[in-house]
Formats: C-alpha cells, sequence, structure tokens
C-alpha cells in the first residue's frame, strides 16, 4: 500500500511540476496557468516530493527508501512522458 501511494505522490508531484512549465501546461491545461498558481503548483509538487521521500523513508528504511524514491520518481516521470507524447500527438496541428 505504501508502495502505490508513494508512487502516487511522486507523479502528481511531477505533474504539478510540469504544469508550471508553459510549453508542458499547453498539452495538460487548455490555458497555461497564471504566475500565483504557477508558484504554488510548484510548491506542491515540491512538498508532494518531499512527500513521497518520507513515505519511502518512513516505510523501507533510508537506503532502500531512497531507491524507492527514485523508482517511483522515474516510474511517474515515465508516465507523465507517455500522456504528454500522446496528448501532443492527437492534437491537431496549428
Amino acid at each position: 500500500m505504501s508502495f502505490l501511494l508513494g508512487l502516487f505522490a511522486a507523479t502528481a508531484g511531477l505533474c504539478c511540476i510540469a504544469a508550471t512549465q508553459s510549453k508542458h501546461a499547453t498539452v495538460f491545461l487548455p490555458n497555461p496557468l497564471p504566475p500565483p498558481l504557477q508558484r504554488a503548483a510548484r510548491w506542491t509538487g515540491t512538498g508532494l516530493l518531499l512527500a513521497s521521500a518520507v513515505l519511502g523513508v518512513a516505510a523501507y528504511g533510508f537506503g532502500v527508501g531512497l531507491v524507492s524514491l527514485c523508482a517511483w520518481a522515474c516510474l511517474g516521470a515515465w508516465l507523465i512522458a507517455l500522456t504528454l507524447t500522446w496528448r501532443r500527438s492527437s492534437q491537431p496541428r496549428r
């Protein structure tokens, strides 16, 4: 259960950080976020990644917990990259 929760937290954090970048935000969202929401999304994403790290260390110990964080971050980034690629290819060309 903690593995899935950590994976969800890492993926959600990476999604928040991706939404702050204008190139990725146009794929995820209909309109780019205004600067105050970009800042909030960046802090939320950072907080979720830190929560994922704390969850991994609490569940598995320091060494395996940090390795779990790396695995969650890599898998989350892979899922986001696939989503961005799929959504970008399905959008009409401008």
